[in-house]
């Protein structure tokens, strides 16, 4: 699995990224552009961000403040009426959808997030950062994840929304390596050329995982060059294991 979780940090980069990585709860992903991801329990299509406790331990988010201005770090407080206790490896949704006023279940912070680019904070009571990320522009329907979860670095992919962000897989001696194959073209819209180098046999085999680590499609019994259709997938980033040996990104535009 470590391998796996290198390879993706290393094929699966972000914009221009700064980030601040704090202890107990985290910044542990966010969308910044939801048009058809998940809604929030009013049925709206929102922005969210989620907080993830890394401790063993209960921890009160009574007083916490969630922001996305650097100058302005108080700018929403997670209203203590509300009790708000995240549970040790829990998950909380904020939505941030403008609606921190309104009387709506569950918790919405008095801003948006830019698609374009800016900042979430996350501060204690006393407006000390725990946790930030400042970032660039995003794509809609595809969020910002830690990988591996809770204490990694920002990887873009497929949103995870309340579990964790962490690519599982069997093999533990996954191999990045460029050289190994050939994939045209990729970007793709679902049809693209595979061209095992290393190949010793016409008994190839592939299996391809989305950034959930779930696998949505494997073949067995392949020469060395095929055509691979996995164009009823949506669009994403996915990665493709091949002999369970060597890894490629794979970004599906269809």
């Amino acid at each position: 699995m470590k391998h796996l979780l290198i390879s993706i940090l290393l094929l699966i980069s972000a914009n221009t990224w700064s980030q601040v990585l704090g202890e107990g709860v985290v910044i542990n992903e966010f969308m910044a552009s939801n048009d058809m991801t998940v809604t929030d329990p009013a049925g709206d299509f929102d922005d969210w961000i989620e907080l993830y406790n890394s401790t063993d331990e209960a921890i009160s988010l009574s007083g916490y403040f969630i922001s996305d201005k650097e100058d302005n770090l108080g700018k929403f407080e997670i209203p203590d009426s509300l009790n708000i206790v995240i549970e040790p490896l829990g998950y909380l949704i904020i939505w941030a959808d403008e609606d921190g006023d309104k009387m709506q279940e569950g918790i919405h912070a008095n801003f948006k997030l830019s698609g374009g680019g800016e900042a979430v904070i996350l501060s204690n009571p006393d407006t000390v950062i725990l946790d930030q990320i400042i970032y660039g522009e995003q794509t809609t329907d595809v969020s910002a994840a830690r990988v591996p979860n809770g204490t990694g670095d920002f990887v873009i992919g497929e949103p995870s929304f309340g579990t964790t962000n962490d690519i599982t897989s069997s093999n533990d001696e996954l191999i990045l390596d460029q050289s190994a194959m050939s994939i045209y073209p990729n970007p793709n819209e679902g049809l693209f050329e595979l061209q095992i180098h290393d190949a010793q046999h016409n008994q190839n085999h592939i299996k391809l995982y989305n950034v959930l680590g779930k696998l949505v499609y494997s073949q067995t019994k392949l020469p060395k060059k095929s055509t691979i259709d996995i164009s009823k997938h949506r669009s994403g980033i996915y990665v493709l294991v091949v002999n369970d040996q060597h890894t490629r990104k794979i970004v599906l535009s269809n």
